[in-house]
């Protein structure tokens, strides 16, 4: 009994290293299946400059995405963002001024970011790790005006939708796990804020124009 116990021993002795080497491409095999880089979540700030900035003061803006890579060199993003502007309506000869109130507005989104310089892989492009991106998107701008002050008009304000367009400049390899990016981005909206035809407001513009430029900066984390 004791001579096959013995052959088989000896056989799995020799047989061990077969079967480690055996195993060694499998567990490399999974590590390669996974895929890095396929989603993103992004933390944005951003500094605010209104096209009427006669009656709307400048702001800033904090936001979050979260992004999926359609592609190489395209991704999805999904977004939203808060910002807190104060309104001062001026008289069109410039000789009265008057403080409206606070003016809250919510955009939320979905961009398609296009890395530019990795459409064509044949084309070089000469420094890795900065990189531009073009960025359009389309949205729903939710506005809020808290009236806190005694001008005699009235002002509607109505929520719409928006119209994004941009570039942002990215640092970082693209397949590390955390990048930084500055972002220079316009959106259009639809709804102005509109002042009721009313004596009290005859010299005063109609319309307050809500489109807006931003610069931000955008820290990202991909998975």
């Amino acid at each position: 009994m004791l001579r096959p116990f013995a052959l088989g021993l000896c056989l799995s002795l020799f047989a061990a290293p077969a079967w480690a080497i055996e195993e060694n491409p499998d567990e490399s095999s999974e590590e390669d299946s996974y895929i890095p880089n396929k989603f993103t979540i992004n933390l944005k700030a951003a500094w605010v400059h209104f096209k009427d900035d006669r009656s709307i003061s400048d702001t800033g803006n904090v936001g979050a995405r979260i992004g999926f890579d359609v592609c190489a060199w395209a991704q999805l993003q999904l977004g939203s963002e808060y910002m807190k502007a104060r309104v001062d309506i001026t008289a069109n000869d410039s000789s009265v001024t008057d403080d409206v109130g606070d003016l809250r507005m919510v955009p939320t989104y979905i961009d398609l970011r296009v890395d530019i310089s990795d459409i064509d892989p044949t084309i070089p492009w000469p420094c890795t790790w900065v990189y531009p991106e073009l960025i359009v998107g389309v949205g729903y701008m939710h506005v809020r005006l808290n009236e806190d002050s005694d001008f005699a008009g009235d002002i509607s304000y109505h929520s719409g939708a928006l119209l994004r367009g941009g570039l942002a400049l990215t640092l970082g390899d693209r397949k590390s796990r955390v990048t930084f990016s500055v972002e220079c981005i316009y959106t259009w909206v639809a709804r102005d804020l509109e002042l009721d035809d009313d004596p009290a407001t005859n010299n005063f513009p109609s319309r307050i124009n809500l489109d807006y430029l931003e610069i931000g900066a955008v820290f990202t984390w991909k998975f």
